[in-house]
């Protein structure tokens, strides 16, 4: 469940980056609306609250990696956590944003 809301908010932001939006601007209308998220309201609360420049998103692939293995066992396709996987293992398991130079790696 944590793969797929760090994916959803790394394309979120990507998308707001890509269409000319304020990361900053986006992120906090985003947790104000049906997109909040336990995870999200931490990004706003450090880029807003704290004044963090960076934020990572990350996952551990172990996590995702045994939920897959066990869904492979049983049957059962997780596309969503698949996506997840194969999207931050590009990144090295890791996505920092810079909400400065709203610098978010694209999707290759």
């Amino acid at each position: 469940m944590q793969a797929l809301s760090e994916l959803a908010i790394y394309e979120g932001l990507l998308l707001a980056q890509q269409s000319g939006l304020d990361l900053k601007m986006f992120a906090r209308a985003a947790s104000g609306g049906c997109a909040q998220s336990w995870r999200l309201d931490e990004l706003v609360d450090n880029v807003f609250n704290k004044g963090d420049r960076t934020y990572s998103l990350g996952m551990r692939p172990g996590r995702t990696g045994n939920a897959l293995k066990m869904a492979e066992k049983l049957g059962v396709n997780l596309a969503g956590a698949q996506t997840a996987e194969q999207v931050f293992s590009r990144h090295n398991w890791r996505v920092e944003i810079d909400f400065d130079r709203d610098d978010i790696p694209g999707p290759g």
